[in-house]
């Protein structure tokens, strides 16, 4: 199972590693600056580990972040692909969605629960995760964060027409 994979020798493991250059990064920041990694949290100097802090969430440059990697060799020492510094916060990030829930008669009601989805990547069948998403999942409170570093604008606008093809509406 998935905890097995996590914590055994086969498939990829948790590490504890010091990465140079994430001073000044927010958290979101590090899946566009690490690649082959995916982080799930950091350790202050104090020591108090944190799993998955805000996206917002600015580094010191002291942490030690916590990743999830392939193996040792796989681990980075320091930042690369400077040109995606600062994705998360230049708009790279995240697309906002309010979605809508539908009743077994057919009916969309509005939900008054809250929930958040991230979807981490971007491909063609995201038009129907969303569709999915916005009709038999989510709450009007309810958000959906996208990470991809596909532009934004193009994640937007084909939304859009993914939307407009599934619902003649809207």
């Amino acid at each position: 199972g998935v905890v097995k994979s996590l914590l055994g020798f086969e498939g990829d493991e948790i590490y504890i590693a010091q990465v140079q250059g994430i001073g000044g990064l927010a958290f979101g920041d590090l899946m566009f600056v690490l690649p082959g990694v995916v982080p799930l949290g950091l350790v202050p100097p104090e020591g108090k580990p944190m799993l998955l802090p805000s996206m917002d969430h600015r580094l010191q440059g002291t942490e030690q972040l916590i990743l999830l990697a392939e193996d040792e060799t796989t681990l980075p020492s320091k930042v690369s692909n400077p040109q995606c510094k600062n994705a998360f916060s230049k708009g790279f990030g995240a697309i906002g969605h309010q979605g809508k829930r539908a009743s077994a008669n057919g009916s969309i009601k509005r939900s008054i629960s809250s929930e958040t989805v991230v979807i981490i990547g971007w491909n063609e069948s995201i038009g129907a995760i969303m569709f999915e998403l916005d009709t038999v999942v989510m709450g009007s409170s309810s958000k959906v964060t996208v990470y991809s570093p596909k532009a934004e604008h193009d994640r937007a606008a084909f939304l859009e027409d993914a939307q407009r093809r599934r619902s003649p509406q809207h």
